[in-house]
């Protein structure tokens, strides 16, 4: 039987007030607590990954309700209370992310309605982003970069990389920023040359001299599809495209430890491809392949294989795939409510456990597929 860690409750109700002040009243004392804020039951629903912290001592929730209103949530591991992150709340908060010292998270939050049924291209160029930051030392939360998302931090703290749509002029053309939190200058690397939108997916090298990031185009005359890094070398920026297009989104690129080469997913016709791209002299090879095609996929940190989800009818099934022995097995099994539910996993740098989430409820699970919750 599925124990849940934290059942998705919206942000509404009386001691909630609808605005960038914070979801107040929105509180739990435990891992297995309830979000208990609000009252309607129908229009509650939980979005967005559970996230780890760098130590793997917390847990980033993002919980999402139909009524347009998103709040983000600290839950300690193993027990503790439930911390509610003040200011910054709204409809399309995104793009959630730790320091990699743990310190600080920055998430993005749409100043704005966002319609992308028509052009998508030309409505995210029109609206205006603002990216937040959150003290966990100081509980303090401040307005980070005022016309920006999908912030990311460098591994070595000093700086924040984000995206800046070029303006309705130039619909679905961006440009990578970063800021240093040193001095507060802007460096931008100029996206004239990236064509198509970049996706909130930013990761930075160990040696925080690159940014990888995915884009993609939906003009009929350009198929770009995949992703781009920008690389400093010496003083100057220069932009690298994948020789090996198309990514798989529902998983996350990470960066080799000498900085010079990108493992990621792809999805092939007859499953998923991992593959290893050298930024340094542009080369791609195959790590592995799997006859299978996930939901969600994540590498093992500093392991062979990687963890991933995939739906047989309503059963949401977590596996684990070894490439030292191209053979997957069953982790656990959870029943779903529908296959097309939106689901993600995030491993603790430790390995040993990882948060499975989907619109309803999370759990963390370890190797042995046992479920770790108070």
């Amino acid at each position: 039987m599925r124990k849940s860690l934290f059942r998705g409750r919206g942000c509404t109700g009386a001691l909630v007030m609808l605005s960038l002040i914070g979801c107040y009243g929105c509180q739990a004392t435990a891992l297995n607590s309830k979000y208990e804020a609000g009252q309607d039951d129908a229009s509650r629903r939980f979005l967005g990954r559970a996230l780890w912290s760098p130590s793997c001592d917390q847990v980033l929730l993002r919980l999402h309700s139909s009524k347009s209103q998103a709040c983000l949530f600290l839950v300690p591991f193993p027990q503790g209370v439930v911390e509610t992150i003040p200011g910054v709340s709204g409809a399309r908060l995104q793009s959630p992310a730790w320091s990699a010292d743990g310190r600080h998270i920055a998430c993005t939050i749409a100043q704005g309605p966002i319609d992308l049924q028509d052009d998508p291209c030309q409505a995210l160029a029109e609206t205006a982003f603002t990216v937040y930051e959150y003290d966990t030392r100081d509980r303090d939360t401040r307005v980070l970069i005022r016309d920006g998302r999908g912030a990311a931090y460098s591994p070595d703290g000093r700086y924040v990389a984000y995206l800046r749509y070029r303006g309705a002029a130039h619909p679905g053309e961006s440009d990578v920023l970063l800021l240093d939190r040193e001095t507060e200058e802007i460096k931008r690397l100029d996206g004239r040359h990236v064509s198509g939108i970049p996706h909130p997916i930013l990761v930075g090298s160990p040696d925080s001299t690159a940014i990888c990031f995915y884009a993609f185009s939906l003009a009929e005359d350009e198929t770009f599809d995949g992703l781009c890094v920008w690389r400093k070398v010496g003083e100057e920026w220069t932009l690298h495209r994948s020789p090996r297009r198309h990514f798989m989104l529902f998983s996350r690129p990470r960066w080799t430890s000498d900085s010079r080469s990108i493992d990621y997913f792809r999805p092939t016709d007859v499953g998923t491809e991992a593959v290893r791209w050298s930024v340094v002299d542009d080369t791609v090879h195959t790590l592995w392949e799997m006859r299978k095609s996930p939901s969600w996929i994540s590498f093992v940190p500093k392991g062979h294989g990687a963890w991933y989800l995939r739906f047989i009818g309503t059963n949401l099934i977590l596996e684990e795939y070894d490439q030292r022995t191209d053979r997957s097995r069953e982790i656990r099994h959870f029943e779903a409510t529908e296959p097309n539910e939106n689901v993600s996993i995030d491993l603790c740098s430790d390995r040993l456990k990882a948060t499975v989430a989907t619109n309803d409820w999370i759990v963390v699970v370890d190797r042995d597929g046992n479920v770790v919750a108070n």
